[in-house]
Parts: C-alpha cells; sequence; structure tokens
C-alpha cells in the first residue's frame, strides 16, 4: 500500500513543460525566439497550440539541432493568429528528460503593434507507449519597448488636414504650406 502511494506520489510531482520566455518586440520588426522543453519524462513528441495578440504573427518555425537530430518531423498551422505546432517521430524515437530548446520561432509586429500576451494551450507530450503527459497551459508577455514609442502619438489622431498661406491663414491651392491639426482621443 505505502508503494502504491510512493508511486502516485511521484508521477504527480513531475514537471513537463513546453513554454516560451516573455519578450520585447519593435514594431514593424522581427525577432527569433526560443521555445523550451522542460520534460522530466521520455517523450516521443509534443505539440501545442498558440492563440497571437492582434499585430503579431510567425514568419517560419524551425526545429533545433538537438531535436532534429532524432529524426523528429515538424508541423506547423496558421490560421489568422491561432496556431497548431505538432513535433513528432514516425519512428518512436524518444527525447530524454532534460531542458532544451526545441524550436525557434521567428515573430514579427506590424508598424502600430503595442503588446499583448500569447498564450499557450492545450500543450501536450507523448510517453514511448503512446499515452499522453498533459502540461499546463502558458502565457507569454510581448511588450514594445518603450524607446520605439518615443515621438510616436500613438493616442492621437489626425482629424482633418488644411493648407495654409505663409502668414498662417487658411488657403487653398498648390503653393500653400500643408499642414496636419491633431487632436487627442
Amino acid at each position: 500500500m505505502i508503494m502504491m502511494a510512493v508511486l502516485a506520489m511521484s508521477a504527480v510531482a513531475q514537471n513537463n513543460r513546453i513554454y516560451i520566455e516573455d519578450f520585447e518586440i519593435i514594431p514593424d520588426s522581427g525577432v527569433t525566439v526560443p521555445v523550451i522543453l522542460a520534460n522530466e519524462d521520455t517523450t516521443c513528441g509534443f505539440q501545442f497550440n498558440m492563440k497571437l495578440p492582434k499585430g503579431l504573427d510567425v514568419k517560419k518555425v524551425r526545429m533545433t539541432d538537438s531535436v532534429s537530430n532524432l529524426g523528429y518531423r515538424l508541423e506547423f498551422h496558421n490560421d489568422n493568429g491561432d496556431c497548431v505546432v505538432i513535433v513528432y517521430s514516425m519512428n518512436l524515437i524518444c527525447c530524454a528528460p532534460g531542458t532544451r530548446e526545441a524550436l525557434t520561432i521567428d515573430f514579427c509586429a506590424e508598424d502600430g503593434f503595442k503588446g499583448g500576451t500569447i498564450k499557450l494551450w492545450k500543450c501536450r507530450g507523448a510517453h514511448p507507449d503512446n499515452s499522453s503527459i498533459i502540461m499546463d497551459n502558458v502565457s507569454v508577455a510581448v511588450s514594445v519597448p518603450q524607446r520605439s514609442l518615443i515621438g510616436v502619438p500613438i493616442d492621437q489622431k489626425v482629424e482633418k488636414q488644411q493648407y495654409f498661406d505663409t502668414n498662417m491663414h487658411p488657403a487653398e491651392g498648390s503653393s500653400a504650406g500643408k499642414v496636419a491639426t491633431r487632436t487627442k482621443d
């Protein structure tokens, strides 16, 4: 009876995770971010769903050498920011317990991106007997560095454009200078 309780406790205490560390990205640019597999169990593959915030997209997903050298295959599907990543072995080659960079993801941010949260959910692994390894869902904070926002009026919009003459009186015609007036929301 005691032996069964000890075995049950050790099964509950195991920690298997797939995660991405919080990161920064500058609007209208890209960044490569590692996906970490931290498994205490031997696994023959893993998968997760990923929900992207508006204005962030995935350009490419690649396996690292530590995973691709095992002969694993990668499938990636992106349906408007709802992504599915699956890494598996057709030959049931196992990934030993440990912590490793398993994938890299190239993210790109649109020009007006202001940050958000990536959700990793349905994180799963597979034991050699093909039973599931359930992993926790993860939230990843994606922020925009403050220095990239300096001088950008993100909370203002152009209300109207008007032409002025050299004395700053409203004017019409091509010789007048065009000035955009702004108002706060």
